[in-house]
């Protein structure tokens, strides 16, 4: 199966939409701030699942699952601090909190399963 046909990368790359999105309506001085740094991270959730997907080896793959996984908690952060800014409320980002809890725990699955399969 190709990285671009799994779920998670449907909705992690949906995420990413949601979160272009959002910082549309960020204020302009976010632009090279919060925005981009909200962008970065939701892009890299899904970017790190596909080059681990492509990935020979389980532990590398594994890796990369990690690493999307710290992206999730990155882009939780950024979004967290939004609210404490005051640039959005809890509603705005409570969906998305919820989508990267969700994501988080299935890359956890995922990474444990190819750690385990690597022996």
């Amino acid at each position: 199966m190709r990285f671009e046909k799994t779920t998670f990368w449907t909705r992690s790359s949906q995420l990413a939409d949601e979160c272009y999105r959002l910082t549309s309506l960020l204020p302009p001085a976010e632009t090279y701030g919060l925005s981009s740094q909200i962008r970065r991270a939701a892009c890299s959730v899904y970017a790190n699942f596909a080059e681990g997907w492509g990935r020979e080896s389980k532990r590398d793959s594994a890796h990369f699952m990690t690493m999307a996984r710290g992206s999730l908690s990155e882009l939780k952060a950024h979004l967290l601090f939004c609210v404490m800014r005051r640039y959005f409320n809890e509603q705005d980002i409570g969906p998305l909190c919820q989508e990267i809890d969700e994501l988080s725990r299935i890359l956890n699955t995922v990474r444990l399963n190819l750690l385990r399969n690597a022996r």
